[in-house]
C-alpha cells in the first residue's frame, strides 16, 4: 500500500482529525492541470501545480517544459556522475512517425506484423496501421485503465493479454477485440505483465506483492 493510499484510509477512518480539502483549480494536481485543463477553462493561474500523475524526472520536466512551467537551467538540472564529470550526452534518434488519438497517457503498446496495439489511460485499445492511421477503438476495463499488455501468436490467431486495474487480465481476439477470456485471482491492481513461450505461460505482477502464472495454452 502506497504513502496515498494509507493517508486516504487514515482520514476515512478517524473521524476526529479535521482537514480541508484545497480546490482543484487553485491547487490541480498532474491530473486537474494537464489532461484535465480545470484552471485554464476557469481563466485562472493556480497557486502551485502538483507534476503527478505521469511517471520518472524527464518526463515531468518534459511537460513542465511543454507548458512552459520550468524554469531551471540544463546546467543546474544535469545529474553528475561520482567523478563530478557530466554525464555524456546521450545520442538521439527522431521519430519517424506520431500516433495520435489517445486522450490520456499511453501506457503499452504491441504489434504484430500487420497491426500495432496500444493501451491508455483513457481505457481504451486503440489499433493501429503501420502508416499511423487509427483503424479500431475497443474500450475495456471500465473499473480501470490498462497498464500493459502482451502479444501472443496462437494457432487460432493472435491474442493480447492486458495486466490492468480492475485486478484482472483479459485475453482478446485481436481481430474483434472481444474477450476470449478473463484471468483472475490478483486482489488489487495488476502492473505487469509477460510471457514465457518455451514454458507456455504467461505472468502477471501487481500491488498484492505477488506474481501470478496462467496456462497459456488455455
Amino acid at each position: 500500500i502506497d504513502d496515498q493510499i494509507s493517508m486516504r484510509w487514515f482520514l476515512k477512518e478517524d473521524k476526529e482529525i479535521q482537514y480541508f480539502v484545497l480546490d482543484r483549480i487553485d491547487f490541480p494536481n498532474g491530473t486537474a492541470y494537464f489532461n484535465m485543463k480545470l484552471p485554464q477553462k476557469a481563466g485562472k493561474t493556480p497557486c502551485i501545480i502538483h507534476n503527478n500523475c505521469i511517471i520518472g524526472h524527464t518526463s515531468k520536466k518534459d511537460r513542465f517544459k511543454l507548458y512552459g512551467l520550468w524554469y531551471i537551467s540544463e546546467d543546474e538540472d544535469s545529474v553528475k556522475v561520482s567523478s563530478g564529470q557530466m554525464n555524456p550526452t546521450p545520442r538521439f534518434v527522431e521519430s519517424i512517425r506520431t500516433l495520435k488519438g489517445h486522450f490520456d497517457v499511453v501506457t503499452a503498446a504491441v504489434a504484430n506484423e500487420n497491426n500495432i496495439y496500444t493501451a491508455s489511460l483513457d481505457k481504451t485499445i486503440r489499433t493501429w496501421n503501420f502508416d499511423g492511421k487509427m483503424k479500431t477503438m475497443k474500450y475495456v476495463h471500465s473499473r480501470g485503465a490498462v497498464w500493459g499488455m502482451s502479444l501472443v501468436k496462437k494457432d487460432e490467431g493472435d491474442v493480447i493479454i492486458t495486466a490492468s486495474h480492475d485486478k484482472t487480465s483479459q485475453w482478446l481476439d485481436v481481430s474483434t477485440m472481444e474477450t476470449k477470456m478473463t484471468a483472475a485471482g490478483h486482489t488489487t491492481i495488476i502492473n505487469c505483465i509477460c510471457v514465457s513461450i518455451s514454458k507456455n505461460m504467461v505472468f502477471t505482477g501487481s500491488d498484492d506483492q505477488t506474481i501470478r502464472g496462467y496456462d497459456l495454452s488455455r
